[in-house]
């Protein structure tokens, strides 16, 4: 009885992709399959796919370099359905085809040693994002999410904060680098008085401006086990510097000149500075600041004596 196969380093094409598909559709004793290095693309893929989701004896496929993305995924499928020691399951680099999520979501689902999720810069959209929120429902052990550098906008952030407001074990949630505006700024803020759970939230490098900040500041304020909050390299310079100072990241000398800062920035910036002792420079110079602001300032020196304002050796 063959119970493993190999055959990498070939010249095994779509064709040839065709034929082990259809021995897996009734082969119940291959457990190995090696298909490194061959000229396999996305149509081969697809048959090596189809096959595979009433073939259960498969514990392990090799599809390494290869001409399609989508070899790679169905090697990780393979892996994630027959590894019940697998504690992270970690996809970088790829393309995951909305044809490819429902097979990836379901082995997620059924895996359930998986505790961490690394999905980085696989261009997920919020469609294909909707496989995994599914997957992730009933899940009893994924407690970190990482979708960073994909293509995940408000929609997206829409469906995944809505499990967020009732899923009581996701405690790390990173989605740096994706297409986030003030809108899904509002659906996190509304997820974040919600939920008692998320430790950790990672939103740098997004597209989220001043009403988006001030939402999130906002919500942060009655929260007190969201410890690490993470924004910046967004367009809300001031709620970016109250979360930096919140997840005590924030250096002794913080330069917001010509930030666009406003008075209202101003209110949650001191309210966030009025016992830390570890900022002790402000550069505030340039800025969008009214005597509203300046109450705000002079009520936070009245009860920070640490804080200097200063313009960091610009001469004028």
């Amino acid at each position: 009885v063959i119970r493993e196969l190999y055959l990498s380093y070939n010249q095994i094409a779509g064709e040839g992709a065709k034929y082990i598909a259809s021995l897996l559709q009734t082969n119940t004793t291959l457990t190995v399959i090696n298909l490194d290095r061959n000229e396999i693309e996305s149509t081969g893929a697809q048959y090596l796919s189809d096959a595979l989701m009433n073939n259960t004896a498969l514990k392990k496929l090799g599809m390494t370099g290869n001409k399609s993305d989508s070899c790679d995924i169905l090697e990780c499928l393979v892996r994630i359905r027959s590894n019940t020691t697998m504690t992270k399951l970690t996809i970088h680099d790829n393309k995951i085809e909305e044809k490819e999520a429902p097979q990836l979501g379901d082995a997620i689902n059924k895996n359930t040693c998986i505790s961490a999720l690394d999905l980085t810069n696989n261009q997920i959209n919020h469609h294909i994002l909707q496989y995994f929120i599914n997957a992730l429902r009933n899940h009893a052990s994924i407690t970190s999410l990482n979708f960073n550098s994909n293509q995940i906008d408000d929609q997206g952030v829409q469906c995944l904060t809505n499990i967020l407001k009732t899923q009581k074990r996701i405690i790390s949630l990173s989605l740096d680098n994706n297409q986030i505006t003030d809108q899904g700024a509002q659906y996190l803020s509304e997820m974040i008085k919600i939920n008692r759970t998320l430790r950790m939230l990672s939103i740098r490098s997004n597209k989220i401006g001043l009403q988006g900040g001030h939402c999130i500041a906002d919500a942060l304020k009655d929260n007190t086990t969201l410890k690490k909050i993470y924004l910046s390299n967004n367009q809300c310079a001031a709620i970016e510097t109250v979360c930096e100072i919140r997840s005590d990241e924030a250096s002794s000398k913080i330069n917001l000149f010509n930030r666009r800062i406003q008075d209202i920035d101003l209110q949650y910036l001191s309210h966030s500075l009025k016992h830390n002792t570890t900022v002790t420079d402000i550069d505030l110079t340039h800025n969008e600041i009214g005597d509203t602001g300046a109450q705000y300032l002079a009520d936070l020196l009245r009860t920070n004596t640490v804080i200097v304002f200063g313009c960091f050796g610009r001469v004028y």
